[in-house]
């Protein structure tokens, strides 16, 4: 019988291959989110909700559908660079929005 206390469970480089993978499937999911909420934002300064299909964007009075027509006039409008740009904006908002919230958590878990 093998001695199985002997054998390492987990490989150092598989946990970090992990942790770099998720990381990465993080950092993907924020661009994302802010290529949206720039669209969005976009869309709903343009007033495109006006004559959106989508009756929730039209009552809501701004862009409110995940896949709205309003959202996609306003990315038909823009130039890739421009909405690069406005997705960069709101990138870095989100992750002050993280660093802060990161920064709160740690700092109520201390004694005074």
């Amino acid at each position: 019988m093998q001695n199985i206390t002997a054998q390492h469970l987990w490989d150092v480089e598989f946990l970090k291959d992990r942790r770099q993978a998720g990381l990465e499937r993080q950092f993907d999911q924020d661009w994302e989110r802010a290529r949206t909420e720039a669209l969005r934002d976009l869309a709903n300064d343009m007033e495109h909700y006006c004559v959106c299909r989508s009756a929730r964007c039209r009552r809501a009075r701004r862009c409110a559908g995940t896949d709205a027509d309003c959202r996609r006039l306003a990315e038909r409008e823009l130039q890739p660079e421009e909405l690069r740009q406005e997705a960069e904006e709101v990138y870095l908002r989100l992750q002050q929005e993280r660093r802060a919230a990161a920064t709160n958590k740690h700092n109520r878990h201390r004694p005074a």
